[in-house]
């Protein structure tokens, strides 16, 4: 059997292969997606075209996303020879200190207190998200709304660290660096009629997809958390894409900041306690009009359709510190 299989693989001349490739069609943008965010996109696709209300078209959305996360792949040995390579003084345990992971993450030696300690989500009336700290899976979907200029959807996952003097000085440089990867894609797909004849509408959409590193500072007067001291985030944009109202299709792209390509540093005090976020912020925003300058009727079902869905995992976020002042 195994020489009938070799035999038929010779028997695949290179004349035969070529013409196979000569049939491929140019990759698509849908290419880029993992293969569960290319099928949630495509339903996602027909339950907003067939629903006007974005929340309830995108409930089993977002469930069916949180709820398949792929299991999370730590490569700590980068993370070694990295920070080894920057203070040679560092020991393993030093390191490993400052690794946070979600709190149903399996790893036995990191304790509670190195977990994610909450999740947080904000959306605008057109607008969905989903965040967990149990899994650092983020999701954000965002509608265009006809009756908004610009709106955003953000989800964030967050960390808790305190500060003592024994161990961060009188001042401390702290390096914040979470793992991220992530991918977006973005639809649009409106009845041709109603956008021209009805609704007559002019002009351009845009979205923007960010990923925010920030920190505050714990204020024990007001019970509340304050911005640090500024600079209190970092921003790092990942995708943008920019439509004519009428256009249809899709785009997509995905990519990941990892080993230090999204880091934020700052200085921190002693007895004193933070919280670091990681948040994904969607953004849709434009400059549609009524061409006859009448106002924009409300579009019934499938008359408009254009969204863009963005969605991050945060399998791990790391910490080390450097004493300024002892």
């Amino acid at each position: 059997m195994a020489r009938q299989r070799r035999s038929a693989r010779r028997r695949i001349s290179d004349a035969t292969l070529r013409r196979a490739l000569a049939q491929l069609r140019p990759p698509s943008d849908v290419m880029v997606l993992d293969a569960q965010t290319a099928r949630v996109s495509r339903r996602l696709d027909a339950a907003l075209k067939r629903d006007k209300n974005t929340r309830r078209a995108t409930r089993g959305v977002l469930a069916e996303l949180a709820s398949s996360a792929p299991p999370v792949m730590h490569t700590l040995g980068g993370k070694f020879s990295s920070w080894i390579s920057l203070k040679d003084t560092a020991s393993i345990l030093q390191i490993l200190n400052g690794l946070y992971l979600p709190t149903d993450d399996p790893t036995f030696w990191v304790p509670a207190s190195r977990r994610y300690f909450d999740n947080q989500i904000s959306t605008g009336a057109v607008g969905s998200a989903s965040a967990y700290k149990t899994t650092g899976r983020l999701t954000t979907i965002q509608s265009v709304d006809l009756n908004a200029v610009d709106e955003s959807t953000w989800a964030g996952v967050y960390i808790m660290f305190s500060t003592d003097l024994a161990n961060y000085g009188q001042v401390s440089r702290v390096t914040f660096e979470p793992e991220i990867d992530w991918s977006v894609r973005d639809f649009m797909d409106s009845n041709a009629v109603w956008l021209d004849r009805v609704a007559h509408l002019d002009g351009t959409i845009h979205f923007n997809a960010r990923v925010w590193l920030t920190a505050y500072e714990f204020n024990i007067a007001t019970g509340k958390f304050d911005p640090i001291a500024p600079p209190a985030a970092k921003i790092f944009p990942v995708w943008q894409s920019t439509w004519y109202v009428a256009s249809l299709g899709a785009s997509a792209m995905s990519g990941s900041l990892r080993n230090g390509a999204a880091t934020f540093q700052f200085i921190v005090s002693p007895a004193r306690t933070y919280a670091l976020g990681a948040l994904i912020q969607l953004r849709a925003w434009h400059n549609l009009r009524n061409a006859q300058g009448g106002p924009i009727p409300p579009p019934q079902s499938g008359d408009f359709t254009a969204y863009a869905l963005f969605k991050a995992d945060v399998p791990e976020m790391w910490l080390q510190h450097q004493v300024l002042a002892k």
